[in-house]
């Protein structure tokens, strides 16, 4: 398994500066202004709900604070005016960590993949099901660039491991870990609401269990 996640981090990482500093793709600098616009008005309201895509600019915005933080640290920029002028002339100083953390969340979804499937199918049908999307050529791609949905499909992956506890079990924590992650999940992007049927399902499958007995 360790192998497969060092060949999904190699995949993901390889590449990644790409097109920069031309900005190509039409949502990553929708994203990453939103994102700025947070932490320039000190408010946590982004102000647009289009994806809604919250739980990334939140995150695009800690990244950025963190980039700015350490390079002023450092004495790389002498200020934040210093750092915003060099973003200005060279945008991948702040596009390539937050690609880094959207590769980052493509390697969690192999990891979550390989215990989802060790969970229904036993160990070689974990390994087989990670090794497939370690090397899926559109996560790949989605893993590069600055979008939400490889964000909501770690929630939306986690979801289903909790949905399996609920089977397994029903503890009351496997119930609210799902509708934590749900919500997570819509959070991200909205299509991610249709991952709530799992727990639902597993829920009512539980209380006709129940009442079969």
């Amino acid at each position: 398994m360790l192998l497969i996640l060092l060949i999904a981090a190699g995949l993901r990482v390889r590449g990644i500066g790409f097109g920069l500093p031309a900005l190509n793709d039409p949502d990553e600098p929708l994203f990453m202004m939103t994102a700025v616009e947070l932490l320039r008005n000190h408010s946590l309201n982004p102000g647009w709900f289009g994806h809604p895509g919250t739980i990334t600019l939140y995150s695009i915005a800690l990244v950025s604070l963190a980039v700015g933080g350490i390079g002023i640290a450092t004495g790389r920029y002498a200020d934040t005016d210093a750092f915003v002028s060099a973003v200005y002339a060279d945008p991948a100083i702040l596009f390539v960590p937050v690609r880094l953390l959207i590769a980052a969340c493509g390697v969690a979804c192999v990891l979550l993949t390989w215990r989802l499937g060790k969970r229904i199918g036993g160990s070689h049908t974990g390994l087989l099901a990670a090794a497939f999307l370690a090397v899926n050529a559109v996560h790949i791609d989605y893993s590069q660039v600055i979008r939400t949905d490889i964000q909501a499909s770690v929630f939306m992956l986690l979801c289903l491991l909790t949905t399996i506890a609920i089977v397994e079990h029903g503890r009351l924590r496997d119930y609210l870990l799902a509708g934590v992650f749900v919500g997570l999940g819509c959070a991200t992007k909205w299509p991610a609401a249709t991952i709530a049927l799992s727990p639902v399902v597993a829920g009512l499958w539980r209380i006709a269990r129940e009442i079969a007995r």
